[in-house]
């Protein structure tokens, strides 16, 4: 495939056309999982950041971030999908960190305990769940209780892009467990 000029993908993308888009994604998918092994990364992670990418692409064309490149289209795609990976190695790095800090003994006691009595438990994560922001609220309710995809609640929320509902998921979940970590310290 030769690869077309930023003005006619940012014009099919414009018009709905995704052909050129997928004819990109195919062409690149192999050449950015052997530039990708070189991070140490498994196929999962490089696959689903190299979607990502492609996503990221699109959604700065069609959003107009993106007016004109000074590069290729590849090199584009694959600087986005780099920014990525480093994001996927400073989450890894301070998740590492993290359990480094902190040592897990037999006897911490986690709020999750499944020793706990169930109506216990459920109140903790009720309670928490009432601390949360209302979109947070809103955003887990629609993922854990109506049953919505992250694509579903981006289009619900009219956000630009999926990474951003990924995101947030994960921030509204980890302030859960704090306010139900916080609330069993407290007791």
């Amino acid at each position: 495939m030769i690869e077309p000029s930023f003005e006619h993908l940012k014009s099919a993308l414009k018009k709905g056309d995704m052909q050129l888009l997928d004819a990109i994604y195919r062409n690149y998918k192999l050449p950015f999982v052997k530039f990708s092994n070189q991070f140490g990364l498994d196929e999962d992670d490089i696959t689903d950041i190299y979607q990502d990418s492609i996503i990221a692409l699109r959604d700065n064309v069609v959003n107009g971030t993106v007016k004109s490149l000074n590069s290729s289209i590849k090199t584009y795609l694959f600087s986005i999908g780099k920014f990525m990976i480093y994001k996927r190695f400073n989450t890894i790095s301070k998740t590492k960190n993290f359990e480094q800090e902190y040592v897990f003994e037999d006897d911490f006691y986690s709020p999750f305990d499944y020793n706990d009595n169930i109506d216990e438990l459920q109140k903790k994560v009720n309670d928490g769940f009432d601390g949360l922001g209302e979109k947070c609220r809103e955003l887990l309710k629609l993922f854990y209780y109506d049953g919505l995809t992250l694509k579903e609640i981006q289009a619900y929320f009219k956000y630009d892009n999926y990474n951003v509902v990924k995101s947030q998921k994960s921030r509204c979940l980890k302030t859960l467990k704090d306010l139900i970590y916080k609330q069993e310290q407290n007791g």
